[in-house]
């Protein structure tokens, strides 16, 4: 995979934005309500007094109630979806992208799926999936959306994905398909998130970059709304920054909160680890990315 190129698209991704239908326009006062909102939460307070994530996890008994089991789900990094979930953007779907632009859809997701089940097995192997896990896509993703820009593009869209969420729906589908026959004695569940089970707009403040993969922002009501992404060991770093920008893009986006975003209130990467070394090289990894967004994105992170 030719990582330089890869990131050029992650650029494109970053310009061209993404997201549900629902952009600034339509819903600007409920942008605004839903912004004074997470502005009231008392970690986004301490945040913008100036305190770490670390010494506000020291601080807070409640948040280590987030790390305490593995989720049995994988699923979009989408904020709007609310599910303990391992996380990716589209599911994993951008994992395919470079070969499906170099060579054929079918092969890109054949790559995608391939890569996931090799990271579900390493799950496996460490015990942290047992008998049950579910594979989920969803209404309206905005990361299968752009990688069907993409191929647009590229000249390389078939008419059966005219809507996105199809093409999202099929590379979930075959995902579970794999990992059925990998793994017989585990019940591998396949689910399509609808919209009305989701929130309507995009209102994250954060990507957790969740180093623990065990991260459940439904436990702890205090963590404010955010994109789960979970580090995949098997994923070229390049396509992970690309994933990662594509994610800040939407934030900072018109189906985010947008130009709310700026130095003095910084879209945040925080990186949740299970040790110092992990949280170094995610933190690197981080900022890398922020470093792209002139100062309206910043990343710190903590030791779960």
């Amino acid at each position: 995979m030719e990582g330089e190129s890869f990131m050029n698209q992650g650029k494109t991704i970053m310009n061209q934005g993404g997201g549900s239908d629902h952009g600034q326009d339509d819903h600007e006062k409920e942008f605004d309500d839903l912004w004074e909102m997470s502005e009231k939460n008392l970690i986004i307070k301490y945040l913008k007094e100036g305190k770490k994530w670390q010494e506000i996890a020291n601080e807070n008994e409640k948040i280590k109630e987030a790390f305490e089991k593995s989720p049995c789900s994988c699923g979009c990094s989408d904020g709007r979806i609310h599910e303990h979930r391992i996380g990716r953007a589209g599911e994993g779907l951008v994992i395919g992208l470079q070969t499906m632009l170099n060579n054929s859809i079918e092969e890109g997701l054949d790559v995608a799926v391939e890569t996931v089940v090799k990271f579900i097995d390493e799950m496996i192997k460490k015990g942290e999936i047992k008998d049950k896990f579910k594979f989920c896509s969803h209404d309206g993703c905005g990361v299968a959306k752009i990688v069907c820009g993409e191929l647009k593009k590229a000249g390389k869209l078939p008419e059966k994905y005219n809507n996105p969420d199809d093409l999202g729906i099929d590379f979930a589908k075959k995902t579970i398909d794999a990992l059925r026959k990998a793994y017989p004695e585990i019940e591998f569940e396949y689910e399509h998130t609808m919209a009305e089970k989701m929130d309507k707009l995009h209102n994250e403040r954060a990507i957790y970059l969740d180093g623990t993969r065990k991260i459940n922002l439904e436990a702890v009501a205090e963590l404010p709304e955010g994109f789960i992404f979970t580090p995949m060991s098997e994923v070229d770093i390049e396509v992970t920054k690309t994933e990662l920008v594509a994610l800040c893009g939407i934030a900072l986006g018109d189906h985010g909160f947008g130009n709310r975003f700026d130095l003095e209130n910084p879209f945040r990467i925080v990186v949740s680890a299970s040790n110092d070394e992990q949280l170094e090289k995610l933190t690197i990894l981080a900022e890398s990315v922020a470093d792209q967004f002139e100062g309206r994105v910043v990343v710190d992170g903590f030791v779960a």
